[in-house]
């Protein structure tokens, strides 16, 4: 009997003992706002906490479908829930407040003794409304289990985001520090991979993953007077949530590449990058490492005594803008900024690109919608927003995005849209007047600066 208890003897009494600290855990590690202390406050964590009456949640394992058939009704005429799912969906939280009782559901793929993806199904479907944290990214996850994410009434992430949209990041620890002073020690905990592991801490895990859920209650009080008091809530609720589903189909969909396009137009590059590069050696006299600034500075300033614009503390300057300045001087100076702009397409988009296709044939970006000041959209993994297009090779680049059969890539854009908003606020007659008779704004406006007829503009 040296080999220790039987592992399925283990694994009933770890069972056991989750189901019997369950509802101590909602009390002890703060499952409801008042235990974790995070209700709007200026004070002290500690004092906070000190001063916050215990609230007892009641917490459920749903396991079936008989279960299920009893707390969904309840869920779709609740005000909102709030959902909180692993990182692979394998389980979710579902808290809400009935009467004078809150309570929260722990549902797990691996105890549910049902039809999970229907359970997904019709949690995430347009009957329950809910309040979650990122409802873009969940959108993305249930869309790989074949669910239209439905039904989000609120997001906490886009919501502080609305509200202070130039802090950079909206994570729930960084969230809970700035409205609530607050630390989610270990916010992460559940969100490992083997976070529910054999070999790991359940029971931590659990309650963490518990306390962000009623955090993320606790939020949505604190910023949803917030946007009502500054007129947002509309932009969140009928543009920005909307947007979420949208914008996940649209990264699930990817951009069609050419393929073959591209591995032709690197080919091409390849072959002029070689051809530049010899005759910059042949100039030179020599070979050396043309993306060097102090090879090249050597080169340049010493060897072929081309006068030196900038100095750094490392020696000459070669950057772009010396560069340009002394491209009329010798026909060397013209190869050097031709050799960085090819190899910079070669490597950064034909290699960059060609290495994030997807089996699909398509390129898959993020856009982001948390990320600039502006309120537009931001694209990473790759970014497609910066593709070149100011030069005949950069413009040629994008033409190997293309549509699928039978499909048509359009490109639409706004027209002088700051324009027209400030002529619609300022109420200026006379660009509105332009703008109503199609005539070009800039023109309208140079010909009355000037005094001159609007045909003497050039």
């Amino acid at each position: 009997c040296g080999s220790g208890p039987h592992p399925q003897l283990v694994d009933e009494l770890g069972e056991l003992q989750l189901q019997q600290q369950l509802v101590q855990l909602i009390v002890v590690e703060g499952l409801a706002q008042g235990v974790l202390g995070v209700r709007p406050t200026s004070t002290p964590v500690a004092e906070a906490v000190e001063e916050t009456p215990e609230i007892r949640v009641e917490g459920v394992y749903l396991t079936g479908e008989e279960q299920l058939a009893q707390v969904l009704p309840k869920w779709e005429k609740a005000d909102f829930v709030v959902v909180l799912p692993l990182p692979n969906l394998d389980g979710v939280t579902v808290s809400l407040t009935e009467g004078d009782k809150d309570w929260l559901y722990d549902v797990r793929s691996s105890r549910y003794e049902g039809d999970y993806q229907a359970f997904l199904a019709q949690l995430f479907g347009p009957k329950v409304k809910k309040v979650a944290h990122g409802v873009k990214e969940l959108c993305e996850k249930l869309l790989d289990e074949g669910i239209q994410g439905e039904g989000f009434v609120f997001d906490t992430q886009l919501a502080a985001y609305l509200l202070d949209p130039t802090a950079g990041s909206y994570d729930l620890p960084k969230l809970s520090m700035q409205y609530f002073r607050k630390e989610l020690e270990e916010s992460r905990a559940w969100r490992d991979e083997e976070a529910f592991g054999a070999l790991s801490d359940q029971v931590k895990a659990q309650a963490k993953w518990y306390e962000d859920n009623a955090f993320i209650e606790a939020l949505y009080e604190k910023l949803a007077p917030q946007l009502d008091e500054l007129g947002l809530t509309k932009l969140l609720q009928e543009m920005e949530i909307p947007l979420c589903s949208v914008l996940a189909n649209m990264e699930r969909r990817g951009v069609l590449v050419d393929k073959g396009a591209l591995s032709r137009f690197g080919e091409m590059l390849t072959g002029r990058i070689a051809d530049i590069q010899k005759e910059i050696y042949d100039q030179a006299g020599e070979e050396f490492n043309i993306l060097s600034p102090k090879q090249l500075g050597h080169i340049l300033f010493e060897k072929l005594g081309l006068p030196p614009v900038k100095k750094t503390k490392t020696g000459y300057s070669t950057n772009a803008e010396v560069l340009e300045k002394l491209q009329y001087q010798n026909p060397i100076v013209s190869l050097v900024l031709e050799y960085r702009q090819l190899t910079k397409l070669n490597s950064t988009y034909v290699e960059g690109l060609s290495k994030v296709i997807a089996p699909d044939g398509r390129i898959h970006t993020s856009f982001q919608n948390t990320v600039t000041a502006t309120g537009r959209l931001s694209s990473a993994e790759p970014n497609l927003q910066n593709i070149p297009i100011r030069t005949p090779l950069g413009a040629e680049l994008r033409k190997m995005f293309v549509a699928g059969p039978g499909m048509t890539l359009v490109d639409a854009d706004y027209s002088q849209i700051e324009l027209r908003l400030l002529a619609h606020m300022s109420g200026d007659e006379a660009m509105i007047q332009a703008f109503r008779d199609g005539v070009d704004i800039h023109t309208v406006t140079a010909s009355q600066v000037f005094g001159v007829s609007q045909d003497r503009v050039t």
